[in-house]
């Protein structure tokens, strides 16, 4: 343990005697003084403090991934090719223990730096939102959705197998005598699956469509049963005939299930309603405006008091008795029903991708809570760059193992931007070039550890929780049966290596 321990000392001195360390502390310095003094936003304090906390922790979180990679390749990578290492060798202390003293030394430090930056964040965070003199309503919105943590819920999913079934019901009914035989053929022999997968990619592909003046629903379970959180509604809309990005408008309106009780209860009784004395009612909201191909948000309950004409003092700060007479209506055995009514001026079919939403989200903590949440899941990113990174310096020299490492983490960059551009904005049949791409990307981000799916800034920024089964997951598959396995293979390499060879080249 004495050795171990006086190895990650002497890890932690040699990086603070590099040059490209200096430097890099430099730059985080300037990330974490200068940008949040710098930025301006919008102009809203909803702006302003989202930019804070996106670009103040994204350039903190980058600046440290790429000081832990170098650091990780120097430290190792480099003492076999000064002959540092046979100092070491000579001794009795395991070559194993010496790269794990060293990856150890380098989560160590870039540990330490992390946490001084994220408080010096947090404190500037709440010391401009405090000191900055916006209006009442825009701060109390950025304590509702930003310095928060939201729970997010996603839709229900429908039965694909029972949809399909049924569309291949309804196909064989409008079908001719042959081509219901020419379909009995395929779906009775080796092609059944085949064809039930085409017809489910269709399905699939039209799910979130709503025509003119026609409506979508969605419902939402699992709702929690304190009635007096705010509800807010994350939506991104597109024209279901254009894969633009380009923003644009469309008009529409949104409706709200009711579920109203035919009776009342009276106090003190242990009578319970049923579903038969509740009656469903649907609530439009006011038709809007909305901007396409653009992440909107509203809060559900506000929405509707300022429908009925709620003074802007219940507004701003709304009882909890009022925010649960608005809610309990709402939400039926953990169920919330919302829809969409399409009321496009230029008649265009409207779509709602299935990766984005629309999402309940329910505030469930602070913002504390999960800004802690957040560092942990950075420094678990750190972590998985550093395995990465010393696995490849314990078996290549240092230039190869900072090339491979880059590679490494460019190449699941470049894989998951490819599977998203694909699965957000490609309706027509893919040619085979593109399917081999789908399926390479599919295999790159399955064998390798995707580096920006620790970085959740974003979630921060828009008071979205990070929850506990995310960072379980993250541990799980990245670092445990992705990250460990490469480690470990690089641990035994190195442990394998003939030093009087490294040192011959």
């Amino acid at each position: 343990m004495t050795a171990f321990l006086s190895i990650i000392k002497l890890t932690c001195r040699s990086a603070i005697r590099s040059n490209v360390f200096r430097t890099l502390l430099f730059l985080l310095i300037l990330s974490v003084l200068l940008i949040p003094n710098t930025i301006k936003g919008d102009g809203t304090a909803m702006g302003f403090i989202q930019l804070i906390l996106e670009y103040s922790l994204g350039f903190v979180a980058i600046i440290l991934s790429i000081s832990a990679a170098w650091c990780a390749c120097s430290e190792i990578a480099s003492d076999v090719e000064t002959g540092q290492l046979h100092l070491i060798a000579v001794k009795p202390v395991s070559r194993v223990v010496i790269l794990l003293g060293k990856c150890c030394g380098v989560l160590f430090i870039h540990g330490i730096l992390l946490l001084i930056s994220a408080v010096v964040v947090y404190f500037f965070v709440l010391f401009q939102f405090n000191k900055q003199e916006f209006p009442a309503d825009e701060k109390q919105r950025v304590e509702n959705e930003v310095l928060c943590g939201r729970r997010l819920y996603k839709p229900r999913r429908p039965d694909m197998d029972k949809l399909a079934e049924a569309e291949l019901k309804r196909r064989m009914e409008r079908a001719s005598e042959s081509e219901r035989a020419q379909i009995a053929a395929k779906i009775n022999g080796e092609q059944r699956r085949e064809v039930f997968d085409g017809i489910k990619k269709e399905i699939s592909g039209k799910l979130g469509e709503v025509a003119p003046r026609e409506a979508i629903f969605w419902e939402y379970d699992a709702i929690p049963d304190a009635l007096n959180t705010p509800f807010y509604l994350r939506y991104k809309v597109f024209p279901s005939d254009s894969s633009s990005l380009n923003e644009n408008t469309t008009h529409g309106s949104w409706v709200l299930r009711l579920m109203i009780p035919k009776k009342q209860i009276q106090p003190g009784s242990n009578e319970k309603l049923t579903d038969q004395d509740y009656t469903e009612q649907m609530y439009p909201l006011q038709p809007e405006e909305l901007i396409t191909a653009s992440n909107n948000e509203f809060g559900i309950q506000e929405t509707v008091a300022r429908q009925n004409g709620a003074p802007l003092e219940v507004l701003k700060n709304m009882p909890a008795n009022v925010l649960e007479e608005l809610t309990r209506p709402l939400v039926h055995n953990g169920t919330l029903k919302i829809g969409y009514y399409n009321f496009d001026r230029t008649n265009k079919t409207m779509k709602f991708q299935e990766a984005d939403g629309p999402y309940l989200l329910v505030r469930e903590t602070g913002f504390l809570n999960n800004y802690l949440r957040g560092l942990v899941v950075i420094f678990l990113g750190i972590t998985a760059i550093a395995l990465v990174a010393s696995a490849l310096a314990a078996v290549f020299t240092l230039p190869t193992a900072i090339f491979m490492t880059v590679s490494y983490g460019s190449l699941c960059i470049c894989s998951t931007y490819l599977l998203k551009t694909f699965r957000d904005y490609t309706s027509k049949e893919l040619s085979f070039f593109e399917n081999l791409a789908q399926w390479m990307s599919h295999g790159v981000t399955y064998l390798l550890i995707p580096f920006q799916d620790f970085f959740l800034t974003s979630h921060l920024a828009t008071g979205q929780l990070i929850e506990f089964g995310t960072i379980g997951s993250l541990i799980l598959q990245n670092l445990i049966l992705r990250g460990f396995p490469l480690f470990l293979l690089g641990t035994y390499l190195y442990w394998r290596k003939e030093l009087a060879l490294a040192m011959k080249r």
